[in-house]
């Protein structure tokens, strides 16, 4: 082997393995740039997904409050409309007690008359 090709050899051996070592270092780059890119992606696609998911929640909790407001309100009004009738009921009860005591008034004084009217017919007789 002459000396020229050995030198062209390892000329060539060294060109080869700084072209190797440039190329898969290109390789390695791009890979990187590729991971970054798709984790950036992720990233971002994860922000848009708790975003989202955020907004539904507070959608979803201004709803259970909503709900949560009417059913108060209805039962308000059950309650309202309950106690207005138990005050119209106690009203009633009230009255007709009035009515009862003065009726009870009113049979004693006649049996009082009946017990006067007796006793006078007695003397009489």
């Amino acid at each position: 082997m002459d000396l020229l090709t050995i030198v062209l050899a390892v000329t060539g051996l060294a060109a080869g393995v700084v072209g190797g070592y440039f190329y898969r270092k290109k390789l390695v780059e791009e890979k990187n740039k590729d991971l970054a890119a798709k984790s950036a992606q992720l990233l971002k696609d994860a922000e848009n997904k708790s975003k989202e998911m955020l907004f539904e929640a507070k959608n979803n909790a201004f709803k259970v409050l909503d709900e949560a407001k009417k059913e108060e309100r209805r039962k308000r009004e059950q309650l309202q409309k309950i106690e207005e009738r138990l005050v119209t009921k106690e009203q009633a009860i009230e009255k007709k007690s009035e009515d009862a005591d003065k009726l009870k008034e009113e049979l004693e004084n006649k049996v009082a008359s009946v017990k006067r009217l007796r006793e006078e017919v007695q003397k009489i007789q």
